[in-house]
């Protein structure tokens, strides 16, 4: 997490952490963009440009942004807005209070690419992150969704990970495993908890409907429901 801020994980694209495979070959109908980058944004003013950019600077470029503040108290919105204002891949939303997990679901609505990104406001991206991903899934159809491994970082932008005051961090290790077998995986979630990070997923935009991955009633940890959803219906793992 960043460490006096909010989580701050930036996501590698220099490997793929885990592929989830589809129930079925199935494929969505191509919709242009081809990528919709959902960005759930909530009092995050000191973060929240420098996530937007690492997003527009991505060498792949046929996505689009939607972002959808949840009611922030702080400036977030009004930077939201001024970004909007100056790149038209950004379509920027506002909810009248807060929703909190439901924020995914509802920025949803308004996606139109048939592979999904999820980003944080307080996240960095690194460039290739979205090419290297599109290029996996379009390589393997029968892959549902693919992870990245991670860097922490704290809220100078700078890696924990070579500084030994921070060598016990729980999250420096949290999301760098070997891929697993998808009863291996599940094993883990159930006895050690999340091991995969939300804002480094690249899921096919079917899945969350042909999975059901918006149940309610989990609202303090949707993603890990998400995996240990898909880790139940996908055939087998990558």
């Amino acid at each position: 997490a960043r460490l006096g801020g909010g989580a701050g994980r930036v996501p590698l694209d220099s490997q793929l952490a885990l592929c989830f495979r589809l129930l079925s070959g199935r494929l969505p109908v191509s919709q242009a963009p081809r990528v919709s980058v959902i960005l759930p944004s909530y009092n995050h003013e000191l973060y929240i440009e420098r996530s937007v950019n690492s997003i527009l600077s991505q060498t792949f470029s046929d996505f689009e942004v939607v972002i959808l503040d949840d009611c922030s108290t702080d400036s977030s919105w009004e930077i939201i807005q001024s970004l909007a204002a100056h790149d038209g891949r950004i379509h920027a939303f506002r909810n009248e209070k807060n929703m909190f997990c439901g924020a995914i679901e509802a920025a949803m609505d308004n996606a139109r690419g048939d592979l999904i990104a999820i980003a944080h406001s307080d996240d960095a991206w690194a460039p290739t992150k979205l090419e290297k991903q599109v290029a996996y899934l379009d390589a393997h159809p029968d892959v549902a969704a693919c992870f990245t491994r991670v860097t922490v970082i704290d809220d100078d932008d700078n890696s924990l990970a070579d500084d030994p005051a921070y060598a016990e961090h729980p999250y420096l290790n949290a999301f760098n495993h070997e891929n697993r077998s998808r009863t291996d995986w599940l094993r883990f979630f159930f006895f050690n908890g999340n091991a995969l990070c939300h804002p480094s997923v690249m899921i096919r935009r079917h899945c969350y409907k042909d999975y059901g991955l918006f149940p309610h009633g989990l609202g303090s940890l949707p993603d890990f429901q998400e995996w240990c959803l898909q880790a139940f219906v996908a055939l087998h793992y990558r």
